[in-house]
């Protein structure tokens, strides 16, 4: 994987992920996603700054992660790209997000660095396109507070997907509190994704 690794490290674009995903075998991409040292990351300014490393790599591992979960889609759309098809992309993926997701809930309360909040940001939306709205949720409530206007509000959708999915009472609550609150105003939002909220909110309590 160390070789892998640095190969990853001296790329300047995401391109040479799917670089990668052409020219290497099954056995090193599993290895990457078994090995790669998501845990030694660290997201707050002060290390980014010491070591752009960081930056990057957070970068490149969830990029990896949401080409992977959106593999299918991917081949649909983008056939310039000549992705192998062969590449059993849901395995590979379920080993990569099983390690990813428990650490980026584990950045909960620390201080990261803009770009990569951004970064989080765009890997829930990717998330959310595959149903995998619980990873998407610990993304956007990892990356708070952010630029981006409707962050709220895609919080609220996540939990109304879950609650939708599960129909678990507890999870229907933990939805009509969150979209309760951006139609109070309590949580500020502009007003087209409150009135989404209102509509969340709204079919949420014929549920109850």
């Amino acid at each position: 994987m160390g070789e892998l690794l640095e190969y990853l490290d001296k790329s300047k674009e995401t391109d040479k992920l799917y670089e990668m995903l052409r020219s290497r075998n099954v056995s090193e991409i599993e290895e990457l996603c078994k090995t790669f040292p998501i845990e030694t990351l660290r997201l707050d300014w002060d290390s980014i700054q010491r070591d752009f490393r960081n930056s990057k790599r957070f970068e490149l591992i969830t990029f990896f992660a949401q080409t992977l979960v959106r593999y299918d889609t991917i081949l649909q759309q983008n056939p310039e790209l000549r992705l192998p098809k062969s590449l059993p992309a849901k395995q590979l993926a379920e080993t990569l997000m099983s390690r990813l997701i428990p650490f980026i809930s584990s950045q909960q309360g620390i201080d990261i660095a803009h770009g990569l909040r951004i970064r989080l940001y765009d890997f829930a939306m990717a998330l959310m396109q595959t149903g995998r709205n619980r990873d998407a949720l610990t993304c956007l409530l990892v990356s708070r507070p952010s630029i981006k206007e409707d962050h709220d509000f895609w919080i609220c959708a996540c939990l109304y997907n879950i609650a939708q999915t599960t129909k678990n009472p507890d999870d229907i609550l933990a939805a009509i509190d969150v979209a309760e609150q951006i139609v109070s105003e309590k949580v500020k939002v502009p007003e087209k994704y409150a009135q989404g909220a209102r509509q969340l909110l709204n079919k949420l309590k014929e549920q109850r």
